[in-house]
């Protein structure tokens, strides 16, 4: 005795009783994935379900690695902050800053004529202190004086720069230099 049977998608032979139990079941309990199309169906709708859930992982992903790049940054200015920190000390300290330009000033080979320390002055939170420095050398160590003003350890500004001829000195004093040197601190110098 011959079978007979139906072609269904796949190319699999299924008995006519057997599709037909199957049919009847697929129409009177309806949800349960008795049929192939039905299947077919519920896992379309999985593939698209995690689908959308691996492009929200990679989305996340990428939102975390741009965190972790944030945080990585944010690590590294605050490793530049504390190297940096004695820029600006905490305090206001003129003497310790008349103390480096004064040594400064030597090692240029400029002689130091005058210095007068300037009102402090307040400017969004950081105090500014200047000082007018009036000081006799050469042309070039007076370029010098002014350049290691600008590389020393501690953040100084030199702004207002006069040069005129100086006759009073040596022959190696031949400009006079009057300047004002500032320096900042985080505070007015309160006490902690």
């Amino acid at each position: 005795m011959k079978k007979i049977g139906i072609l269904k998608k796949g190319g699999a032979k299924i008995p006519i009783i057997f599709s037909a139990i199957i049919l009847l079941l697929d129409l009177v309990v309806p949800g349960i994935p008795f049929s192939y199309s039905s299947f077919s169906t519920r896992t379309k709708e999985k593939e698209d379900k995690l689908n959308v859930l691996e492009q929200e992982s990679v989305r996340l992903g990428r939102k975390l690695s741009g965190q972790k790049a944030t945080m990585d940054e944010l690590a590294a200015v605050r490793e530049r902050w504390e190297g940096e920190k004695d820029l600006i000390p905490a305090e206001p300290d003129i003497a310790s800053m008349l103390t480096m330009i004064s040594l400064t000033a030597t090692g240029s080979g400029v002689t130091i004529l005058l210095v007068k320390p300037e009102p402090k002055r307040n400017v969004r939170g950081i105090i500014e202190l200047p000082v007018s420095v009036t000081a006799a050398g050469g042309y070039h160590e007076t370029a010098r004086f002014v350049s290691d003003v600008l590389n020393l350890p501690r953040l100084l500004n030199v702004s207002q720069v006069k040069l005129q001829s100086y006759t009073k000195g040596g022959l190696d004093e031949t400009v006079e230099a009057t300047m004002l040197i500032t320096g900042y601190s985080l505070s007015e110098g309160a006490s902690k």
